[in-house]
């Protein structure tokens, strides 16, 4: 459930702004919340490639596709510097 940007935009009126750059500003708040969210529930796709989400598991979609391989090293290399090598 997505909160209406457009209702939030009355908090914006004292700032010089158009109405397409208030409404891209509270759309921006509005992802950013959402980040706090998801990472404090476990959902974030980073908890989730590490396996770090809350149910220490990773949750595939039914229409997913298997793959014997797994990025987490490559992306474990990449987060440290080691790929550069």
């Amino acid at each position: 459930m997505q909160p209406d940007p457009t209702q939030f935009l009355h908090h914006l009126e004292p700032f010089e702004m158009s109405d397409a750059q208030k409404l891209d500003y509270v759309q921006a708040i509005i992802r950013i919340m959402q980040s706090f969210v998801d990472r404090a529930f476990g959902d974030a796709p980073e908890q989730t490639l590490l396996g770090t989400s809350a149910d220490n598991g990773i949750s595939c979609a039914s229409d997913s596709v298997e793959s014997m391989n797994t990025i987490t090293s490559t992306y474990n290399s990449a987060a440290t510097g080691d790929a550069a090598e």
